[in-house]
């Protein structure tokens, strides 16, 4: 699906994860989210960079430090 509605879904289920603190759940479905926001609305949107922040917070608390720099520096 490429949908925003539909990965605005995904995000809202990785909040969760990351919530209760299944950081690879939401690391996933974040990821999908983000993939499926940047080709529908592009990178510059908003809804786009919210939900790579978000996930650039969920790599950190994985340890994934390097992974999380190299995404936040697209973001800038």
């Amino acid at each position: 699906r490429q949908h925003p509605d539909y990965a605005k879904g995904l995000s809202n289920l990785a909040d969760f994860y990351h919530v209760i603190g299944n950081d690879r759940a939401a690391d996933a479905l974040y990821q999908k989210a983000g993939d499926i926001l940047s080709a529908t609305l592009g990178d510059g949107s908003a809804a786009t960079a919210t939900v790579k922040a978000r996930r650039v917070d969920v790599l950190r608390s994985l340890g994934r430090h390097t992974d999380a720099k190299r995404l936040a520096s697209l973001l800038q």
